[in-house]
């Protein structure tokens, strides 16, 4: 008899066995080589423990979904935001439509006196899911921005000529943003931000990351190739603990100089005037990212904050979780 059971845990008093399972079937569904440090240091970046929910089959993981909690700020109020990662269910148990309904109602149980809204950028298969099933309400959608290098490599089969044109391009763009920063004023902080601080960054940026840090720069970036371009995912900058236009120009300088790459892409919101990323036209983005929320006990004026995306400061730092 194949019974099922749904157990929900805190990352700590997960068993090893689970783990083994877990990690097993995690890896077979996104076809990923993920092993246990991966994990914990994921659930474990941003607080001591995140909250899981598994369907158990013969003590089996066959499905999964985990939130991670997650410190902001609110309008100048500290509150605790959950952000759903790792949603899986194996193809064997995926008759059941309400599989996924029921893990989260589970995982609901436990965090409804813990975390103030629930949040996720789910992949085009799951958004549906999320907003008729789970009712969650999307507010935006993340924007793609980039600095071009090798435009060739992207869309012209690698064609140099095209490379070189694109080349002198960015040395330009580049040279004229670099005067433009000293002009552009940045902008008022926004009403909803991470928490961000030293031990924060030093955890998060465990992993596949190149880290920068000196002469009061900072920035993370990761190198991903993907469908033949090689891309840097810049994924947090600042100077003197502050993201502006001086330190963006900074890190896309050292990273174009340093790494033989394509493109430097950005994802999210930037909280500053620059004119250096080009935002790309949603027909040519590689995929939607949608962000949606479910509210578990703000407060109506803190929804009037929430539902206006601009007011959030939310990019790969707040959901890269690969």
């Amino acid at each position: 008899m194949n019974e099922l059971k749904i157990q929900t845990f805190l990352t700590k008093d997960v068993p090893e066995s689970i783990w083994k399972s877990y990690i097993e079937n995690f890896n077979f569904v996104f076809n990923k080589s993920f092993d246990l440090d991966h994990f914990i240091n994921k659930y474990d970046s941003y607080s001591n423990n995140s909250y899981h929910s598994f369907l158990i089959a013969r003590n089996k993981v066959v499905a999964a979904t985990s939130i991670v909690p997650m410190k902001y700020w609110i309008n100048k109020k500290k509150i605790i935001v959950g952000l759903v990662v790792d949603l899986f269910v194996v193809k064997e148990h995926r008759k059941d439509p309400l599989i996924i309904l029921k893990l989260y109602s589970e995982l609901k149980k436990i965090i409804k006196n813990e975390i103030s809204i629930v949040i996720a950028v789910p992949n085009i298969n799951s958004v549906r899911y999320f907003l008729n099933i789970l009712k969650f309400k999307q507010v935006g959608n993340l924007n793609y921005k980039i600095f071009p290098v090798n435009i060739g490599n992207i869309s012209f089969n690698g064609n140099k000529l095209i490379n070189k044109f694109s080349q002198l391009f960015s040395e330009i763009h580049f040279f004229i943003n670099k005067i433009n920063s000293i002009f552009l004023v940045s902008e008022d902080k926004p009403k909803i931000y991470l928490d961000l601080n030293n031990k924060f960054l030093k955890n998060r940026f465990n992993g596949p990351y190149e880290n920068y840090c000196k002469e009061n720069y900072r920035f993370n970036y990761r190198i991903e190739i993907e469908n033949g371009t090689k891309t840097a995912y810049l994924i947090y900058f600042d100077f003197n603990g502050k993201p502006n236009f001086k330190a963006l120009l900074y890190a896309v300088k050292f990273i174009k100089n340093k790494e033989d790459i394509d493109l430097i892409l950005y994802v999210g919101s930037l909280t500053f005037c620059q004119t250096l990323m080009l935002k790309v036209p949603k027909f040519l983005e590689p995929k939607a990212l949608p962000f949606i929320y479910e509210n578990i006990n703000l407060s109506l004026s803190q929804l009037d904050i929430v539902d206006n995306f601009k007011n959030w400061d939310f990019s790969l730092i707040n959901y890269d979780v690969r």
